[in-house]
């Protein structure tokens, strides 16, 4: 499975989605593109999202 949330200060006329995959993927791998910043953050509630999903999905399939 691969999860890819994207958050980009270009529009999609100035480079798309698989652009950007490819940059961030290359980034992970050490290879860097001059002129693009990657940042790797999460949001500060991220944890407490993920239990409030787990929370969810357990009580649905108890229904």
């Amino acid at each position: 499975m691969k999860v890819l949330d994207i958050i980009s200060w270009l529009s999609a006329k100035e480079i798309s989605l698989e652009q950007l995959e490819h940059i961030f993927t290359d980034y992970q791998d050490g290879i860097f593109h001059n002129g693009y910043t990657v940042l790797w953050e999460s949001p500060n509630n991220a944890a407490e999202n993920v239990l409030t999903c787990k929370n969810k999905l357990v009580v649905s399939n108890n229904l």
